[in-house]
């Protein structure tokens, strides 16, 4: 059974601090040394301070993110909620020209083994980048952003719930820019938070973002750094599967030094695994028609688009043989697992001088092939939704760079401390 409580955090003290735009920075695994740079220059409290960790490998800068985060409890920068309770969070963002809502609940997901299946996973994670986290989680005794995770089917009365709540006044509302707003409920009563545990208690939990720390988190239930705290929950953000929304983007590819005889080759191998629907002269076109054509082309599941400046051409494929996907299983959802293994690989292995690269965002990855002419663009639409949940629950792990989560949820809404200058937390109070 699934357990998800409310969890007592830490969150900055705006009675201090002018504002909340400024103290919010991505989830690091999407922190550039660039951004790391420049988020620092924003705001000396900005919490890139304590996600961003440096690219050293030694243990002090896991103690100069305990120090920083330990400077700022005891200046009050930082101020930790009297009693446990939920965020519901309401985030409204602008994807290609369209608006979207999503809204998730905050709290403390307790960890479990793969094996239980009601934690699930897709995708495979690095030794090394566990151990970074479990370093972090070690030192400080903090988890600074939550993980993104899905659910289905929980109980009618929680959307309800959820709607009373979001239709009130909310206690944060945090501009990010023109097209981005993050609205924050905290909720401390304790009958609307029980019903939130119950109605997702018999719901399977699917990891959408932060593998690497929630097993950073099932790591450190067995180190000997804090053998009697309560370091048995993950802070998460919980969000309905089918909130519209949360978007699966695809992770496109781009093949480089990429001459047009190895696209017409391309063209070839993958017209022999799909059908080629149209060809388009992407001349008559600027930068945006593009885009909207590409978008258009890939709403069809099992739907995809070459891009080739040198040719000039757009060709948009779908509608793979059917008996190639019945060999191939549920693996077969996935048109870059499809195109990967079946097609580029292949491809590759006798072109040493071509790379191969991957970029969630279209616009830039249109942009990068049209504006080089040896290059190459594989244009995918979003991952099914279903099909993310059947290869996610056989167990099968998507090859990386097969999904990309959005929106990402920011860190610097609520730090969830583990351990707290050496006490146990209590589950009660985590």
């Amino acid at each position: 059974m699934t357990e998800f409580v409310p969890l007592r955090g830490f969150k900055y003290n705006l009675n201090k601090l002018n504002t909340m735009k400024d103290l919010l920075c991505p989830p690091y695994d999407m922190i550039t040394p660039e951004l790391k740079r420049s988020l620092e220059k924003q705001n000396k409290y900005n919490s890139i301070w304590l996600e961003g960790t440096s690219d050293s490998t030694d243990k002090e800068k896991y103690l100069k993110t305990k120090r920083i985060f330990d400077d700022w409890v005891n200046d009050e920068i930082l101020i930790r909620d009297s009693q446990p309770n939920f965020q519901i969070l309401k985030y409204t963002y602008q994807l290609n020209n369209v608006h979207f809502t999503l809204t998730g609940i905050t709290g403390a997901l307790r960890v479990e083994q793969y094996s239980s299946n009601n934690i699930i996973t897709h995708e495979n994670t690095y030794a090394p980048i566990v151990q970074d986290r479990i370093n972090l989680l070690e030192n400080t005794g903090i988890q600074f952003s939550p993980i993104l995770a899905t659910y289905r089917n929980a109980s009618k009365p929680l959307s309800g719930l959820l709607d009373q709540i979001t239709s009130s006044k909310p206690d944060l509302n945090v501009h990010i820019d023109e097209f981005s707003n993050i609205k924050i409920w905290k909720l401390i009563n304790n009958t609307n938070n029980t019903l939130i545990t119950q109605a997702l208690n018999h719901c399977k939990v699917f990891i959408a973002d932060g593998h690497h720390r929630y097993e950073a988190a099932l790591g450190i239930q067995n180190s000997t750094a804090f053998p009697n705290s309560a370091v048995n929950y993950v802070m998460a953000t919980l969000v309905d599967i089918e909130d519209p929304g949360l978007q699966i983007l695809p992770y496109h590819r781009i093949l480089q030094n990429f001459k047009t005889t190895n696209f017409d080759v391309l063209e070839h191998n993958t017209s022999q695994i799909y059908d080629k629907k149209n060809v388009e002269d992407i001349s008559e076109y600027d930068l945006s028609q593009l885009i909207n054509i590409i978008q258009s082309n890939t709403r069809e599941k099992h739907s995809l688009c070459l891009l080739n400046e040198a040719t000039g051409k757009l060709i948009t494929f779908s509608s793979p043989n059917g008996k190639e996907l019945n060999n191939w299983g549920l693996l077969g959802e996935s048109d870059a697992w499809i195109m990967e293994k079946h097609i580029i690989k292949p491809i590759l292995e006798n072109l040493p001088a071509s790379k191969l690269t991957v970029n969630h965002n279209l616009f830039d990855t249109v942009k990068s092939v049209i504006e080089n002419k040896n290059s190459t663009g594989i244009l995918f639409g979003s991952f099914p939704k279903e099909s993310f949940e059947q290869v996610a629950l056989t167990g099968i792990n998507l090859p990386p760079k097969s999904t990309f989560f959005y929106p990402k949820i920011p860190t610097g809404l609520v730090f969830h401390p583990t351990v707290l200058r050496g006490l146990s937390l209590i589950s009660s109070s985590v």
